[in-house]
Parts: C-alpha cells; structure tokens; sequence
C-alpha cells in the first residue's frame, strides 16, 4: 500500500518530508544578505577601475592616495549598510478581513532590537506565495527607527480573488548611506489569511424605494415606524424625524409623536437589574437621562 494514503502508518509521506528537507536546507544555504550594485554604485565601481588604472601606468602617488579613499568609501558603505539592518525585526498587523478587488491596508511593524545604532532608509516588501513562488504584496519605507524603538507602516494589499493568501516572508533593504549599493535581508515571516469575495454596490432607485416605504407605513406611525400613541411638545434632544407634521401644523407647534408601550422595546434598550427579589426597568432614551419605573414588571 502506498505509504503517502496509508492512514495507519504513523510516517508522512515521503513527497512532503523531502519538500520540508530541501526547504530548511535551502533557508541554511541561503545568503545571509544580498548585494546589488545600483546605478552610481556602477559608475563609482567603473571610476574606480580607471583611477586604479591611471595609477599603476604613471606611478603617481596622489592618484594612489585618491584609489585608496575610494576604496575605503566603498568599505564604509558597506559597514553602514550592515548596522541599518542588523538588529531589525518585523510584525505583520493583518486587519480582521480582508476583501477582494478592494483596498486593505497591512501594517508592518519595525523593530530595531539594537542598543546603540539606529537603522536609516529601510524598505520593507512584503511577499506572497503565487504559483509556489514568492510576489511582492506591497512595500512600506522607514526613514530612521532609533535605537530599541519601533515604528509602524503599512502598505495598500488589493487582492484580486478570494480564498487562502499565504504570506512568506518580509524582504529588508536599505540603500543607506550613499546609494551605491542595495544591501537586502530575508526575514521569515509565514502566515495565512482568508480573502473574502469581492463586495459589489447596489444601486436601489429612489423612487420605487419611498413608494415602497410609504406602502409599508401603518397608518398614524411617524416614519422611524412607531405607532402614534400620544403628542408632546418639541424638547432639545428630539429628532426632528419623529416631529409629527400634520399634527404641527394644526396646532402651530412642533410636537412629536409618542409610541406605544408594546413598541418601545424596538427602539429602547431595556435593562433589567434584580434587586431585593423584583425587577426595575430601565429605559435608555436617547437624548434624556435614564428614567425609573419603579413596579413595572418586563
């Protein structure tokens, strides 16, 4: 029987053991950082070939002396470069959902675990898995981040089709200080999130929705849909959707409908608090304090 269906034998298939084996061997022969020479890093290399040239056909040592700073400038980028992104860790704030063909905005949080230097001009790319290969999901830039301090930034992720997004990694670089070279570290940062689908608007006519509304009203009911058991004087604190207009107008004042009891409890949160073996009622009423009604049983 095939050991990669067979339920009863304890070992994993093989396929998957040799997939996680050859992952763990890769991540230990994997570069601790990468270089990449950018465009004036190019020129400066190529400028430093000819002086270097010029030096050794003339002999002369002044041309000797200017090799030897450009040499030692290329040094010194190398070391600020390191202590940008040694120290450095990275949090993945993912929001509570996420939604295809619509903007989502991840945070990456930024740690420098270092106690004395501070990172400079930090980028950092957030990666997916895309057809069992890693693809940029956005980028965020970090300017300066002190010494045991973190900073927050965050990116815009716009999936395009629901389902499972699997996160791989974060990949931090840094052109600090003189824009030569692009030094970048690979930081193993796996997590996976679900994508919703894709939420389209609904365009409802007006028309048809407030005949359909007026339709539906009871007769006496102000439009929030309470049935009119009383009238009142308008108080500061009443929403002007429950004024009662054709009552108004009658009486040249601005009252306001009253509803029913039994139609309170949909629109007033009721508590109810035991005390000494029977019950008060409190009603939340927007836009006044909380009203007792002692011996009212809900």
């Amino acid at each position: 029987m095939d050991r990669a269906r067979d339920r009863r034998s304890g070992r994993r298939p093989a396929l998957v053991g040799g997939r996680k084996r050859s992952g763990r061997r890769g991540r230990r022969l994997r570069a601790p950082r990468r270089l990449r020479a950018t465009r004036a890093g190019w020129c400066f290399i190529a400028i430093v070939f000819g002086v270097g040239f010029a030096a050794l056909n003339t002999g002369n040592n002044l041309l000797y002396l200017v090799l030897a700073l450009m040499l030692a400038f290329l040094v010194l980028s190398g070391i600020l470069s390191e202590s940008s992104l040694r120290g450095i860790r990275v949090e993945r704030l993912l929001p509570r959902e996420l939604f295809a063909g619509a903007p989502n905005r991840i945070v990456l949080r930024l740690h420098n675990d270092q106690k004395r230097n501070a990172a400079f001009a930090v980028t950092l790319e957030d990666r997916i898995e895309v057809d069992d290969e890693g693809s940029a999901a956005g980028r965020c830039f970090a300017l300066r981040v002190g010494a045991g301090a973190s900073s927050d930034r965050s990116y815009r992720f716009e999936p395009e089709a629901r389902g499972d997004v699997r996160f791989v990694g974060v990949r931090a670089s840094t052109r600090f200080p003189f824009g030569l070279f692009v030094k970048s570290r690979e930081l193993d940062l796996p997590r996976s999130a679900l994508v919703y689908p894709e939420i389209v608007p609904v365009t409802v006519e007006r028309g048809v929705a407030a005949t359909r509304e007026a339709d539906d009203r009871p007769a006496g009911a102000t439009p929030d849909g309470d049935e009119i058991a009383g009238l009142r004087d308008l108080v500061p604190g009443d929403s002007v959707a429950r004024v009662h207009w054709r009552s108004s107008l009658r009486a040249g004042r601005l009252l306001v409908g009253i509803g029913d009891v039994q139609t309170l409890d949909e629109h007033v949160g009721v508590e109810r608090e035991r005390i000494r073996d029977h019950y008060k009622v409190r009603l939340f009423i927007r836009g006044y304090t909380d009203q007792f009604l002692p011996g009212f049983l809900g």
